[in-house]
């Protein structure tokens, strides 16, 4: 054995065995070691060849290993931290990495990243004790890509899916398909039928190339709604089913209401309506019956929506073109103010209606019994 102390310099083409003790500073090839620096291979208890490398200061420093099985491991502490085995697998905070990429947490996190002629992904995982979860970053051989949520017994219980085939989107809860988006924009909730077979709403642009088509099936021909509105009042109206028709429900429980009374003139109002014919101007060769909206606002005011001549004014809130205050007109690229039209709900004309005709029968009975 050779033993050397207070080495000046050594002399790189030397043939050396033995062991090696250095004191100061060596620089040999770039390798430099200072103060209490150790570099050098030892045998471990479980025998490891390690090159294990500790700066001034430090206790224990660090090192890298090789073992019998060619495994190669990374320590700090003189605790592994990474291996990576003679096949090629990486496990961190595991010395048995069965895939790629395998990583595990102190308190029983852990992450698996793989890649082969089957799927790729990443999948992170917790065992803590009553929050176990499973998410999964993958695409596969067979198509699609996903992420998926789910727990160790059921690994996509939930899931965001895309479909290369199809170029569709899908969305699974509680490990079956919520909702979809196909290619094309449309949107499906559950699973549409037009029988009834099943129950589902889409939103159809795929019906014809100008617009889309809205659908809903429920599994049952009792009257049951397909479409509520709710504002902070409650439920006001509906969209409802049975057998063979179509129901539009407004709000109209007694115990809504209060001030009830019939005794009210309903010829007089009906004679201020004025039901006239006319053309839409986008559709001048269509003659209809109807009102002007206007007209009908100062005598059935709630089959009414908007304002007489209303037009577009900049809000609080909007960002303001230079030189406008809010409460201006706006107006469109030729100058011109925009228009807010009036809309009509003529169902609403229907009480003045009964009530008149009760009205001219009670007449009527009068002059024939006279």
């Amino acid at each position: 054995m050779t033993r050397a102390k207070d080495i000046s310099k050594i002399v790189t083409d030397a043939d050396l065995s033995g062991t090696l003790d250095v004191t100061g500073t060596v620089t040999v090839g770039g390798l430099s070691v200072s103060g209490t620096g150790v570099v050098g291979t030892l045998t471990s208890s479980n025998n490891n060849t390690v090159l294990r490398v500790k700066g001034n200061g430090a206790t224990n420093g660090g090192a890298i290993g090789s073992t019998s099985s060619d495994d190669l491991v990374l320590l700090s502490s003189l605790t592994e931290r990474m291996r990576i085995l003679s096949g090629g697998n990486v496990g961190i905070g595991t010395d048995s990495p069965t895939i790629p990429l395998e990583v595990h947490g102190s308190s029983g996190q852990l992450i698996y990243a793989q890649a082969d002629s089957g799927d790729s992904y990443i999948r992170v995982d917790t065992s803590n004790a009553g929050s176990d979860a499973v998410f999964w970053a993958r695409a596969t051989n067979t198509g699609y890509s996903s992420l998926q949520f789910g727990d160790p017994d059921d690994s996509d219980v939930g899931w965001i899916k895309y479909e290369h085939s199809n170029n569709a989107m899908a969305f699974r809860t509680n490990a079956s398909e919520a909702m979809r988006i196909d290619s094309s924009g449309g949107v499906e909730i559950g699973t549409y039928s037009g029988t009834g077979a099943t129950r589902g709403f889409i939103v159809d642009p795929s019906i014809n190339a100008n617009g889309y088509r809205i659908r809903s099936s429920i599994t049952t021909s009792l009257n049951l709604a397909h479409y509520q509105f709710a504002n902070t009042n409650g439920i006001v109206g509906a969209i409802r089913t049975t057998g063979t028709a179509t129901a539009y429900d407004t709000s109209s429980d007694h115990r809504l209401k209060e001030n009830v009374t019939a005794d009210w003139d309903a010829t007089t109002r009906l004679k201020q309506l004025n039901p006239v014919r006319f053309n839409f101007i986008a559709d001048a060769d269509t003659t209809v019956d109807g009102f002007l909206a206007h007209e009908v606002q100062s005598v059935v005011p709630e089959a009414i929506s908007g304002t007489h001549n209303e037009v577009e004014v900049w809000q609080d809130g909007e960002e303001l073109p230079d030189g406008v205050s809010v409460g201006d007109n706006k107006l469109d690229e030729d100058g011109n103010t925009i228009p807010v039209y009036q809309g009509i709900d003529q169902s609403k004309l229907v009480p003045l209606l009964v009530k008149t005709i009760q009205e001219l029968e009670a007449r009527i009975v009068a002059l024939e019994t006279a």
